[in-house]
């Protein structure tokens, strides 16, 4: 594939943009008591007074499912093999599949209704995003070889 300026755009607001809102909404606003944020100075968390409880518990479970389907579908682009299909569902089915475990006590966690909201919800928005058109290897136009006669 050809690397252009526009892809280098679309991976850094489809994928590194939420990313690192979702890490910087966690380490600021979660609680601290949550486990992994043991090593964080306490004066750095909770550091937004005020936030809604959907911001700090949620927003972040919708910005990595958007992140992870986003750049899956950003590799694969406008393929339309079946597994094509497998892994752009990959990041919902980690994230429900994650909080059915929680529900059913197999893994440390309180299961959210609203962090499944907040997966599917990412999910759909990466889905529902135009894919770009890919130019050069990967492309559905036929490479060009050429034969020794």
């Amino acid at each position: 594939m050809v690397w252009t300026n526009r892809d280098g755009i679309n991976w850094l607001v489809r994928v590194v943009a939420p990313l690192f809102v979702g890490i910087a909404i966690y380490v600021t606003l979660r609680d601290s008591n949550a486990l992994a944020l043991g090593w964080l100075r306490p004066s750095a968390r909770n550091s937004i007074a005020g936030a809604p409880d959907w911001c700090s518990g949620n927003l972040p479970d919708g910005l990595w499912v958007f992140s992870f389907t986003s750049a899956i579908r950003l590799i694969w682009g406008r393929n339309r093999a079946p597994e094509t299909s497998l892994w752009t569902v990959t990041p919902l089915a980690l994230g429900i599949g994650l909080e059915a475990l929680q529900y059913l006590k197999l893994v440390s966690g309180t299961a959210d209704w609203l962090d499944m909201g907040a997966y599917t919800i990412g999910f759909v928005v990466a889905v529902l995003l135009p894919v770009p058109r890919r130019r050069g290897i990967g492309s559905c136009a036929p490479l060009a070889t050429s034969h020794p006669a």
